[in-house]
């Protein structure tokens, strides 16, 4: 039975070249192997999911694809040129900033693709990864390293060359997740932190050391700080691969009991509601 590429990722015969890649994009995260170690029916379904994606991803081997009527409708369709495709990531002045990096370091021919999944501070602190690319006709796969820029996120793209000489190629490398932090969210460039402290820490004021991606910071928590107040540490987000402007770091001050409370200091914090006003939980409402 002829392979349906189009059935593999979800979409119409009729698919636009965006709709193909956001169907792509969106059973890749969920059938990646990485995020389902061990599963081999995942893993092949990831392999189909890709093999689907090389071929309708591209303009002429999806053009030549319908052609040979090789969709599984049984008959075939007419052959479009190339440039009557639409291109997945359309013309540079509408690029979305997932795809900016397409635009440096594709000179070399036609890519080879990679898709990739990293850890947070992988992604934030940028690394290397050595990828299998295809060799040539009976020989082994090529092992080549990949330089990851610090600052990527799901859904990047971008071009590098590796290789030397006649072994020179294109690789365009495809961020599509990244794993979340136990500590830190991101937003954009910044990062966000809970901060859970000690009552007597707001009450009184403290100095917290903070951590961050570099190392600890100490944060003052001035006499009085209110729960949910947020206090910048000034560059100590991620540094932009677009802009390469670096982000702050958000902490958010949560006030927490300890695990366990005495019977002996009850009493205490039952004092403590003496000294709310009656409209502490809703302030301003009429």
């Amino acid at each position: 039975m002829a392979k349906d590429f189009y059935e593999r990722l979800g979409v119409a015969k009729k698919a636009s070249p965006d709709e193909i890649k956001k169907a792509y994009r969106k059973l890749a995260r969920q059938f990646h192997p990485d995020v389902n170690p061990g599963n081999k029916d995942v893993e092949l379904r990831f392999k189909e999911i890709n093999e689907a994606y090389e071929t309708l991803s591209d303009p002429a081997k999806r053009a030549e694809y319908d052609a040979l009527g090789m969709s599984g409708g049984g008959g075939g369709r007419s052959r479009r040129s190339a440039a009557e495709e639409e291109s997945p990531f359309g013309d540079q002045g509408e690029r979305g900033f997932g795809d900016f990096w397409d635009l440096f370091g594709g000179m070399g021919g036609a890519p080879s693709e990679v898709h990739l999944t990293l850890p947070f501070r992988e992604a934030a602190l940028g690394t290397s990864r050595t990828v299998l690319l295809p060799g040539d006709a009976g020989k082994s796969p090529d092992k080549v390293n990949v330089q990851i820029p610090a600052g990527v996120d799901a859904g990047m793209a971008f071009s590098v060359q590796a290789g030397t000489g006649s072994r020179r190629r294109t690789i365009r490398v495809v961020i599509d997740e990244v794993l979340p932090d136990p500590l830190f969210r991101r937003q954009g460039a910044d990062l966000l932190l809970d901060c859970p402290v000690k009552l007597s820490e707001i009450h009184f004021g403290a100095a917290v050391d903070i951590p961050t991606l570099d190392g600890e910071s100490r944060l003052k928590i001035p006499p009085g700080t209110k729960a949910g107040q947020t206090f910048r540490l000034k560059g100590k987000g991620l540094r932009s691969p677009v802009s390469h402007e670096t982000g702050h770091l958000y902490v958010k001050i949560l006030p927490v009991l300890p695990p366990t409370v005495p019977s002996s200091l009850e009493p205490c914090l039952r004092e403590f509601d003496n000294h709310y006003p009656p409209d502490f939980r809703w302030k301003g409402r009429s």
